[in-house]
């Protein structure tokens, strides 16, 4: 049975995978650019299937493991779009940066408006709307 993935550098790719890997674990258990680590780690995911996890290519009794694999990165994938719809949750430094982001963009959206009244209406979780309305 030949186990080659018949990459062109493997070294290299070795270097670059296990380089993703950590960037997609630092990025997503900080919260820091989780959107982005979740597209990277489900770009990762696909190509780890595609390439390494093609459980159809070995012989039966190898084939459940395979098929293990590839399921599980199915479900990773799952996670990695869930993430990526959903972004970093409360805890996050994504989080603590957009609030910070967001209150000094309406201050200053607000000190700028001589003419104009500014309200700020929360709509659903987390978003903001501005209204602005002439002076009565």
């Amino acid at each position: 049975i030949s186990t080659s993935l018949n990459y062109i550098s493997p070294e290299l790719m070795s270097l670059l995978a296990r380089t993703a890997e950590w960037i997609i674990v630092v990025s997503l258990v900080l919260g820091l650019d989780t959107r982005y680590g979740a597209l990277l780690g489900l770009a990762f995911v696909i190509i780890a299937t595609v390439t390494a996890h093609r459980y159809w290519g070995y012989p039966q009794a190898a084939q459940l493991v395979r098929y293990v694999f590839g399921t599980k990165n199915l479900a990773a994938a799952g996670g990695f779009i869930l993430l990526f719809v959903t972004g970093a949750g409360r805890f996050s430094i994504d989080n603590k940066l957009s609030s910070k982001q967001s209150a000094s963009r309406e201050a200053g959206q607000l000190s700028k408006q001589n003419t104009l009244f500014a309200y700020i209406v929360r709509v659903g979780r987390g978003m903001r709307l501005l209204l602005l309305a002439a002076p009565a």
